[in-house]
């Protein structure tokens, strides 16, 4: 799972760097503005946090309906693959805002939800692989593991990354 993302941040860094001067500069105006957005609210409000759990209860479901069909595993990969070129083409962004300190904002930023939720997905994998060749685990015990996950996916994403920023910043 982590190659699949690691592939897609490469092409997302390739796409990123491949854009003029002028794209660059308003890529990282907009940037900042964000992220001064996001950093001002302390904490974040709880409709925020609501958002990222619809967000990732969408994905995750997604996954998980996709490990159903025979190829399905191709479409859990290629959403990792579009998570890592997000994050590829964001972290450049961030450099071009924040210049050598921007690497590790950015990092801040993506890699405490998404480390989780790329650990998530792997694992959704595997118990649907095992349910569905070995038959060890049924498809409301999976639904109630990712229903306490999903939340937590988002607490790291709506508070603690935001903290993180707010502390480096």
């Amino acid at each position: 799972c982590l190659l699949w993302c690691a592939i897609g941040a490469g092409i997302g860094l390739l796409f990123a760097i491949a854009l003029d001067s002028e794209m660059q500069g308003r890529l990282a105006e907009h940037l900042q503005s964000g992220v001064l957005n996001l950093v001002a609210i302390e904490p974040a409000p709880f409709t925020y946090f609501l958002k990222r759990c619809l967000t990732y209860a969408q994905l995750l479901l997604l996954a998980w309906g996709l490990e159903y069909f025979a190829f399905g595993y191709i479409g859990v990969r290629i959403l990792l693959l579009v998570r890592g070129f997000l994050y590829g083409f964001g972290q450049v962004a961030w450099i071009y805002a924040y210049q050598v300190k921007g690497f590790w904002l950015g990092a801040l930023a993506y890699w405490p939800h998404n480390l989780l939720f790329i650990v998530v997905i792997a694992w959704l994998e595997w118990m649907m692989q095992e349910r569905q060749y070995v038959g060890h685990w049924s498809s409301k015990q999976i639904g109630l593991i990712t229903a306490f996950l999903i939340p937590l996916l988002a607490l790291v994403e709506a508070y603690i990354a935001p903290a993180l920023l707010r502390h480096f910043l």
